[in-house]
């Protein structure tokens, strides 16, 4: 799924009045401590998820006056607009007071909040609203996509965990004892069974050994109480054939546990095979994919060429549709000067009939005079005539150097963009010419004729047929001092018997 957010409105937002932002593909929001940068974070989080973009469902949202006092009256609302997979979607969110006036009471009085929510302008529930941004995105999703601490310091390690489990796959005994080779005797003991049915089969014994432990001085006391006048000598006899049936199963352990030490280098060598074996797989498949790792690596280096050239052309687009912009309006300026330059091209003089009167005695001037003032009135007008139009050519010369300037950073920039338009083409088939490799690859794994993994699958195969026979003698060590065991426990018994009637007699 591919959302997008394409613009986010703010109004009456933690001191934000009245804010839209509309989000391109690259969208660059910077700026001074406290000038509203994690506002706008906490409003896109509010709106999906009643939190700020800490996590907190409790933050003020109101806005404050200079006293740093709640304004009452305001809606506090947050818009967004997504695109979910090319679909546009406008969320929407308001946050107010609840103002009540009581009968026989003449003003209102404030009882609450109340928040009101609205999917494509429609009014919706809150539990509509919340099964709509489920479908769009996972909470947690998002978290871990847009917080890095998220993962570390809000989740439990249980779920950390099961996050793990889900990408690298669950850890099964066989990859532990593989890892480790001290854990490789586990491998027997485990059998069919897991590790945490193992746990409690041993946490049983011990608790069963345990109890055993604790009936023992029970036991002594009902054996001292039972026991009866016992022939010295027999007991003698007993013990001497007892003791002697102990040293013989000793001797004969003996013999087999250097035939089991045997067995276990063997075993021990078995292992490192297997192992060895693996590390010829995993060399022979790496080799093979080889080629394999150096397309990804070429498609990755024009996944970043493209990434680069789509932001350049982004620029460059910007910055063309600036100059347009510039020429556009110089051009404007320029045809009001020429306009203007023509109305006063166009002027006049126009001389008042009184001009030529006295103003104190009101006659007629004499004609030299009138001359000699018409002549100054014209000399006046045009030398102010002239030094408007001059003005205006300069202003006139100073935009157009201006517009060719413009005009000319334009042309360099289009053809900047002709040349980075060009080269994405060819990035662009470069992309599916390395995905099409890719798809079709198929890695050459030859094992069968890769000599040293035949020499070592040999002597897998040699080992394992000889551990048909050791599995026999351990199944005879077993029984071999299960009986030793059973011995010992009559010898323990002949000699308490023994130290008993020693006491009796020396009584």
């Amino acid at each position: 799924m591919l959302i997008q957010i394409k613009s986010l409105k703010l109004r009456n937002f933690k001191g934000i009045r009245d804010l839209t932002i509309s989000f391109g593909k690259v969208t660059d929001i910077y700026g001074e401590n406290a000038t509203g940068k994690t506002t706008i974070a906490d409003a896109f989080t509010w709106l999906l998820f009643d939190k700020d973009s800490k996590d907190r469902t409790a933050f003020d949202i109101k806005t404050l006056d200079r006293n740093g006092q709640v304004i009452h009256g305001l809606e506090h609302e947050v818009t967004g607009v997504l695109s979910v997979d090319g679909t546009d979607i406008t969320l929407s969110k308001i946050y107010k007071e609840k103002w009540t006036r009581k009968r026989g009471q003449a003003e209102s009085q404030f009882t609450g909040h109340e928040t009101l929510y609205s999917i494509d302008d429609v009014p919706v529930k809150k539990s509509e609203y919340q099964k709509k941004i489920n479908e769009i995105i996972n909470e947690n999703i998002f978290k871990l996509i847009t917080s890095p601490l998220y993962f570390s310091t809000k989740m439990k390690w249980q779920d950390r965990r099961n996050v793990l489990l889900e990408i690298i796959g669950d850890i099964t005994s066989e990859r532990i004892i593989n890892y480790k080779a001290d854990l490789r005797p586990l491998e027997q003991l485990l059998g069919d069974k897991d590790i945490d049915t193992l746990k409690k089969s041993i946490t049983a014994k011990k608790k069963r050994l345990n109890d055993e432990i604790k009936s023992i001085p029970y036991r002594i006391d009902e054996l001292n109480n039972s026991i009866q006048e016992l022939d010295f000598e027999a007991l003698e006899f007993r013990k001497r054939g007892v003791a002697a049936g102990i040293k013989n199963i000793d001797e004969m352990l003996l013999d087999r546990s250097k035939v089991n030490e045997e067995f276990l280098k063997e075993k021990d060598k078995l292992y490192k095979l297997k192992s060895k074996l693996k590390d010829i797989e995993y060399k022979v498949k790496s080799e093979a994919e080889e080629p394999l790792k150096q397309l990804n690596s070429e498609l990755r280096e024009a996944e970043k060429e493209k990434t680069k050239l789509d932001m350049e052309l982004y620029k460059i687009n910007n910055a063309i549709e600036t100059k347009e912009n510039l020429v556009n309006s110089i051009e404007k300026e320029l045809a009001e000067l020429r306009e203007k330059w023509n109305l006063v091209n166009q002027e006049e003089l126009h001389i008042p009939e009184d001009s030529f009167i006295c103003p104190t005695c009101k006659r007629p001037l004499e004609e030299h005079d009138i001359e000699a003032k018409k002549a100054e009135m014209i000399e006046n007008f045009n030398q102010n005539k002239a030094e408007k139009l001059a003005a205006i050519n300069n202003l006139g010369k100073f935009k157009k150097s201006k517009l060719d300037e413009h005009k000319t950073e334009k042309e360099k920039l289009k053809v900047e963009k002709d040349l980075a338009v060009a080269r994405l083409e060819e990035v662009n088939e470069i992309l599916i010419e390395r995905k099409a490799k890719i798809d079709n690859f198929t890695p050459s794994i030859d094992l069968e004729n890769n000599q040293e993994y035949q020499e070592v699958l040999k002597q897998i195969k040699e080992l394992e047929q000889k551990f048909s026979t050791p599995v026999e003698m351990n199944h005879e060590i077993h029984e071999l001092k299960m009986k030793k065991a059973s011995l010992e426990k009559e010898l323990e018994e002949i000699n308490g018997q023994l130290a008993y009637k020693r006491t009796e007699r020396e009584k």
